[in-house]
């Protein structure tokens, strides 16, 4: 069986489907804060970057923008060659919160230069 940080993104079932995005955001945990490529979005979750190895059930907070931010933790963590990629899945996301995620991920598909160029931090 593969140790928390092997778990691969493979193993785990999908929900929402994935929209493919090559985005800056914002990302937090309790020891730092950085940009980092999101590499996919979903009413669930996203994938990213992540310069060192997180564990499953990590804490952290992804910001699309300063108003458009979620919790989430960490699904799973796979090793390349110079960073982790991460799954995160968001924590239970209200009625509204869903609604503001389902607008951007819509804004995404429909290549809003807009929102794609706006990076607000």
């Amino acid at each position: 069986m593969p140790s928390e940080q092997q778990i691969s993104s493979e193993e785990i079932p999908r929900e929402y489907i994935r929209i493919p995005v090559n985005k800056p955001v914002k990302a937090s945990d309790e020891e730092q804060q950085i940009v980092t490529p999101l590499q996919d979005v979903s009413l669930g979750g996203v994938k990213l970057i992540w310069p060192s190895v997180k564990n499953v059930n990590d804490l952290l907070t992804v910001y699309f923008s300063t108003d458009l931010y979620f919790d989430g933790n960490v699904r799973w963590c796979q090793s390349t060659e110079s960073h982790y990629e991460l799954g995160v899945q968001f924590l239970d996301l209200d009625e509204i919160a869903a609604l503001y995620l389902a607008e951007y991920i819509e804004n995404l598909q429909e290549d809003n230069s807009r929102l794609l160029a706006e990076a607000d931090f």
